[in-house]
């Protein structure tokens, strides 16, 4: 659980970076939201980490791919693939540009959120125990609301950005 806290610390800090801009440099927002890309993945890869541990349904394979899936992603946005352009404009409102990647991108993280959110389920109605399917209902309930509010990234809704809440 910690280490998909701290991904999601890095990427509300990578958000809050890009959407501050004290620099107002364009390398700077590009920087930060290659930061805010990858750590958005690595978030869905963690949480799906931990809830296979915490249901006893550990999938080692599954666990490779996402890992190297997540890699494969860092390379794509560092190496200038992943997001084409991305700029803060004088309204405080992020534009950016995923080009091609926007889906295939949108359905990795989707598709680990959403192994997670089966996984709870599964455990949910197998368990017997009032507090284990109490503590599961939690889990469920913030995978849920961590993935709708993440795909505000994919499709903006509003002003202001809201997966950060």
């Amino acid at each position: 659980f910690l280490l998909y806290l701290s991904m999601a610390m890095l990427w509300s800090f990578s958000a809050f970076q890009l959407l501050w801009n004290y620099l107002p440099e364009h390398y700077y927002e590009l920087l930060w939201h290659k930061f805010m890309a990858v750590f958005l993945i690595s978030v869905a890869v963690t949480y799906y980490h931990f809830v296979s541990t915490f249901t006893n349904r550990l999938s080692v394979a599954r666990l490779w791919v996402g890992y190297g899936l997540l890699t494969v992603v860092a390379f794509l946005a560092f190496g200038g693939y992943l997001i084409k352009d991305s700029q803060v404009d004088a309204n405080h409102l992020l534009k950016y540009d995923l080009g091609v990647w926007l889906y295939p991108y949108g359905i990795l993280g989707t598709s680990f959120m959403v192994m997670a959110i089966v996984l709870l389920v599964q455990y949910y109605r197998r368990s017997t125990d009032f507090q284990v399917r109490n503590r599961t209902i939690y889990l469920l309930a913030g995978a849920i609301i961590v993935l709708s509010l993440a795909l505000t990234n994919l499709f903006p809704v509003g002003k202001y950005p809201i997966d950060q809440i």
